[in-house]
């Protein structure tokens, strides 16, 4: 098993759903965005299926494309997000070319610019000279160097040191992001070579409708930096409804998250949503349905399976993930149940039951 996406998710497993066709579409399309960086947003609600989605496409595109999948959910512990992302590049895509060291080394160097545990001594311990000479004495000549100040130790006031150690650090850090571009090209370039797969390297983030408001954030903070590097398609699944809520609780009410949005992606698409009856049929052999006239099988199945997704779409309860939760319910019941059940009561009566648990 890929210790990063399960083998076993394939889109021939989810044959009612129906969506390999759509994968193949978005692959097509993206192979020809590629050559400048691309960035997708797959927009779909909590429970639509994106990720099984996305894990099935990772499994199709890994026979020839390099893919990294991204779970931002599973790192939501941690306090930076770039120290996650740069985690997963490493692992999903350097590991291949692990005896290419200074490779290697170059990409983390590079991504120190962005790391947080990295900010404090950025200024003295990453922009120290080879030549060894004191902290002060270093920021100094980098001051004069960046910005053509001639600036001395005398002459330099704390505060003034403070406010140019902070500029610096800001140059070095743009700098930097051209650096972790090219970095990441090489490393690219390199796991093509090793593996004899083809471009674009696909990122796949997940997730981010899950996790904290701010880290979900961060991610998108953090990934923004190299949207535009070459090769690179950028492949962001959010509950994009859900996510503008995560970025007004950050930036206030009245702040434009749509608009905020807008200006990471060059396309945004929705994932095709099956149709509930077909996705009721599919699950419903596993369900025994007790009908009023068992001479009448087929018949009242049809039938109630139709009133049942109706019932679903009336008080639009459209995820794949709340209606397969409801019918496991239904599932249970009828398993511990030492009497006959009608199927078309439970369905109803539990349905309400969630509905008057959300105006709770």
């Amino acid at each position: 098993m890929d210790k990063f996406v399960e083998e076993n998710e394939v889109f021939g497993k989810y044959s009612i759903i129906k969506r390999e066709q759509y994968a193949d579409f978005l692959t097509n399309f993206l192979n020809q965005q590629a050559e400048n960086g691309y960035v997708l947003n797959l927009n779909a609600e909590w429970g639509a299926g994106k990720t099984t989605f996305l894990k099935c496409w990772y499994n199709k595109l890994k026979a020839n494309h390099p893919v990294v999948y991204f779970d931002a959910w599973k790192t939501d512990f941690t306090h930076d997000a770039m120290t996650a992302l740069m985690d997963s590049f490493h692992a999903q895509l350097a590991n291949p070319i692990s005896g290419n060291k200074a490779l290697i080394r170059d990409f983390y160097e590079k991504g120190m610019h962005f790391i947080k545990v990295a900010v404090p001594s950025l200024a003295v311990g990453y922009l120290k000279h080879k030549s060894g000479m004191p902290d002060d004495e270093s920021l100094l000549q980098d001051i004069t160097d960046t910005f053509g100040i001639n600036v001395t130790e005398d002459s330099c006031s704390d505060a003034l040191k403070e406010t140019l150690k902070a500029a610096l650090e800001q140059r070095k850090k743009v700098e930097g992001i051209n650096e972790f571009k090219t970095a990441l090209e090489k490393i690219a370039g390199e796991y093509i070579k090793v593996t004899n797969k083809n471009f674009p390297i696909y990122i796949f983030i997940d997730e981010l409708d899950r996790c904290r408001p701010n880290y979900a954030i961060e991610v998108i903070e953090n990934v923004k930096h190299f949207f535009n590097t070459k090769n690179f398609v950028f492949v962001i699944a959010t509950d994009t409804k859900q996510l503008q809520h995560s970025i007004k609780a950050i930036y206030g009410n009245n702040f434009d998250a749509s608009i905020y949005l807008s200006r990471f992606f060059n396309q945004t698409v929705s994932l095709p949503q099956p149709k509930t009856n077909d996705y009721l049929n599919s699950i419903f052999p596993e369900i025994h349905i007790t009908p009023h006239n068992k001479q009448e099988y087929s018949i009242d199945k049809e039938y109630i399976t139709n009133i049942i997704s109706d019932i679903f779409i009336y008080h639009k309860i459209n995820s794949l993930r709340e209606i397969s939760k409801i019918t496991k319910h239904v599932l249970m019941l009828q398993y511990v149940s030492n009497k006959e059940v009608n199927i078309l009561t439970l369905f109803i009566l539990i349905i309400l039951k969630n509905i008057i648990m959300m105006l709770i």
